[in-house]
């Protein structure tokens, strides 16, 4: 085979996968695409999965505030509610099905959570400010995010014991 014919065979490639022309190599699995729903909103966005397919993120409630949601495909969407405020976001889960995030407080400060099936939505507290969140949580329930400080300095911060 001459090389015009390797250019039109990539070219070809690149414009079915740029156009969404599908096909299916043998041996390739097809993509299954699955529609999360919202907590009763236009909207809702995942933001973390873990090894079993639960899924955490944001979603608009039929009131119009965000609130974090986990979603399984038994118990399809529920919602993880707030600190208090009228914001959530659901940012990471781990395998033990421990969510963290962000959260609006009555007061309007935005405070990382850690979320259980036992204790529901916890403070994490920040460095002094009025701002934290936590962004991922591995097996062992260490989480990283970041946090202002009493001097309104941004810093990462690590949540472990």
């Amino acid at each position: 085979m001459n090389k015009s014919h390797f250019r039109s065979v990539g070219q070809w490639f690149y414009f079915a996968v740029f156009f969404g022309i599908g096909f299916s190599p043998i041996g390739v699995a097809q993509v299954v695409v699955t529609d999360l729903g919202t907590l009763g909103g236009d909207q809702s966005i995942g933001f973390g999965i873990n090894e079993a397919g639960a899924i955490v993120g944001e979603s608009r409630t039929v009131a119009g505030d965000i609130h974090a949601f986990l979603w399984t495909k038994r118990d399809g969407m529920a919602d993880l509610g707030t600190l208090g405020g009228d914001q959530s976001v659901g940012s990471g889960i781990n395998n033990a099905g421990v969510i963290v995030g962000q959260s609006r407080t009555v007061a309007g400060d935005a405070r990382a959570f850690l979320w259980t099936e036992r204790d529901g939505m916890v403070d994490q507290g920040t460095l002094g400010g009025d701002h934290s969140i936590g962004f991922r949580i591995n097996n062992a329930g260490a989480i990283v995010g970041e946090s202002r400080t009493v001097a309104g300095d941004l810093h990462a911060i690590l949540w472990a014991e």
